[in-house]
């Protein structure tokens, strides 16, 4: 029997320099940005998240 564990991927490092040209991201996003996901502006513009 041969068991195969995938290595868990680490959350990524956010740079606070670029969040903090946004006023409306807020410490509640982080958690999205890390995960990968894009954040919508009250605006309605989309801020990619880029690897």
């Amino acid at each position: 029997m041969v068991i195969y564990l995938a290595e868990k991927q680490k959350p990524r490092k956010l740079n606070m320099l670029n969040i903090s040209g946004y006023a409306e991201i807020d410490r509640a996003d982080y958690l999205n940005i890390k995960a990968g996901r894009d954040v919508t502006l009250s605006s309605g513009e989309v801020i990619p998240n880029t690897y």
